[in-house]
C-alpha cells in the first residue's frame, strides 16, 4: 500500500484555502497532483460489503502525460484509491451532524 512522504505528500490547494490535494511523489504517475471531491461508502447489506467510492479532479500533469489518459486508466483510478485508503486509516476525522468534516 502507498504511504505519505514515501509514494505521496499533502500539498495546499492553490484555489481554496482550507483544502489539500495529493501530489504523487514517486511511481509511473510521479508530479501528476489532484484532488479528491466526493468520497463515499457504500454498503450492500445483501452481501455484508462495504465499497469506497470517490471522485477526484487532476489538477495538474507532468508533461509525460495527459490528463485524459489519466481519467480513462483504470491502473491509475487503483493506485488513487490505495492512497485514500492510507489517508483514510492514518489520519483523524470528524463528522459534524450533516456530514460536514472539521
Amino acid at each position: 500500500m502507498p504511504s505519505e512522504t514515501i509514494d505521496y505528500i499533502l500539498v495546499p490547494d492553490m484555489h481554496n484555502d482550507n483544502d489539500y490535494c495529493v501530489k504523487l511523489i514517486c511511481s509511473q504517475y510521479k508530479d501528476v497532483v489532484y484532488k479528491y471531491n466526493k468520497i463515499q461508502f457504500v454498503e450492500n447489506l445483501d452481501t455484508n460489503t462495504c465499497t469506497l467510492k470517490f471522485k477526484y479532479a487532476i489538477i495538474n500533469c507532468p508533461q509525460y502525460e495527459t490528463m485524459e489518459n489519466l481519467k480513462q486508466n483504470e491502473s491509475f483510478k487503483n493506485y488513487i484509491g490505495s492512497i485514500l485508503e492510507d489517508i483514510l486509516e492514518n489520519n483523524k476525522f470528524e463528522t459534524k451532524p450533516h456530514g460536514e468534516q472539521s
